[in-house]
């Protein structure tokens, strides 16, 4: 593992910075980035130059050369020209959170919608300290002529990286009308959607295995870590629960203080957060810092103007506490407790009994029986020799869809 100092400037009135710090130490981990140090800076403002005020600079180039680090981690997002000055004056590389979290994604991804999500999101958060860096640059140099060059520079520069950004806009674009079509087809047949969401690590994968596993599937979502940003393609699974099916959709985690460019970037991804009927969102319990990870999924979900879509707050992971509170869903993924109540309630949110209705359908129609087999509940009353003597239970809309199908053939 590469090892680091970690960097921060504690702002006035900065709540949950230890929080923070953790989380920071965590997300270095999971980029296989070991800190060995951490050095922190209250101060009213973050120094545009160098971050750190010129004494605290001093101390963090003898902390690196004291403990043979390779690489400063700071807690706050800086400009590229603050990274290359701090840089310059310690003599290793540093990288702010953002890079650092974007640094993680480009390692996880696996599919090319991800990977082409991660480099979508790293030019759309360069591009303007790019330009600017490179304006500030040219500025300092003085002279006409050197500053008409540095204008060539910096136009050439974001016409290059304004090109690429709306090549990949496109590509990802592309991808996603494919997932529509897809989604399109699910939407005919009634089958309901189910998105897991949450801060990262709160063990959205495992429940996911979980729930495959309670359900006697021998599938699995994904390996589950202990470490943040374990999954970052979206995978799904269909899971089938006493004559109801949905599709289980894992996601990326959240984190604090994510930048809306990063999530605007990872739009396409969240998509099946905002297709789907229901949310899961998974709450890691054992976390002291809990109720504040959970208000932050909310956030997010604002942010991803997914508010409205039902939500069914799952507390995981209490089989590491020992005092706890009454919320409706106590489980753990890993003992499988409270996994049944939770099927329960997952079934009965996406598919009620509003309605109810006899028919007869033709043997020739028989098709509709598979279509909308996990949508309905479905009871043959008995059969002829022309078709079957139906009863049929649901949701109003899925029942509407049925018997169009039916008197349209």
């Amino acid at each position: 593992m590469e090892k680091a100092i970690l960097a921060a400037i504690k702002l006035p009135n900065q709540r949950n910075f230890e929080n923070l710090l953790k989380e920071a130490e965590n997300l270095c981990a999971a980029a296989d980035i070991n800190i060995v140090m951490t050095m922190v800076q209250s101060s009213r403002f973050i120094d545009p130059h160098t971050a750190f005020r010129e004494g605290k600079l001093a101390e963090l180039k003898t902390g690196v050369l004291a403990h043979d680090v390779s690489l400063v981690v700071f807690l706050n997002n800086l400009s590229i020209y603050a990274t290359s000055k701090i840089s310059e004056a310690v003599g290793v590389k540093v990288i702010d959170r953002t890079t650092l979290i974007l640094d993680i994604f480009e390692k996880r991804a696996q599919s090319k919608e991800a990977k082409l999500q991660v480099e979508l999101a790293r030019l759309k958060y360069d591009l303007p300290k790019v330009l600017k860096t490179s304006k500030d640059t040219d500025r300092s140099r003085g002279g006409v002529t050197n500053r008409g060059v540095g204008e060539i520079r910096s136009s050439l520069i974001k016409k290059t990286m304004q090109k690429r950004i709306v090549d990949l806009q496109k590509a990802i674009k592309d991808i996603d009308q494919k997932r529509v079509l897809k989604s399109r087809k699910r939407q005919n047949s009634g089958l309901k959607k189910v998105a897991l969401v949450g801060y990262t690590n709160a063990g959205k994968s495992s429940l996911m295995n979980a729930l495959l596993e309670f359900n006697g599937s021998k599938d699995k979502s994904t390996e589950a870590k202990d470490m943040l940003f374990a999954t970052v393609d979206s995978l799904s699974r269909k899971i089938s629960y006493h004559n109801r099916a949905f599709i289980l959709f894992d996601t990326v985690g959240f984190v604090s203080d994510l930048p809306h460019d990063l999530v605007a970037a990872f739009r396409s991804t969240l998509s099946a957060v905002l297709e789907a009927d229901l949310l899961l969102m998974v709450i890691d319990y054992a976390n002291p810092f809990y109720l504040e990870q959970k208000f932050i999924t909310y956030e997010v979900l604002k942010d991803l103007n997914a508010e409205h879509i039902p939500v069914i707050e799952v507390y995981n992971k209490v089989d590491l506490t020992i005092s706890k509170h009454e919320y409706p869903h106590m489980i753990s993924a890993k003992t499988k407790e409270g996994l049944e109540e939770l099927m329960n309630d997952i079934v009965n949110t996406l598919y009620p009994l509003e309605a109810v209705k006899d028919l007869y359908l033709p043997y020739t129609q028989s098709f509709l029986l598979d279509r909308f087999a996990y949508g309905l509940k479905i009871d043959i009353l008995e059969k002829d020799e022309n078709g079957y003597h139906l009863k049929i239970a649901g949701q109003k809309k899925i029942i509407d869809n049925f018997l169009s199908y039916l008197t349209k053939n």
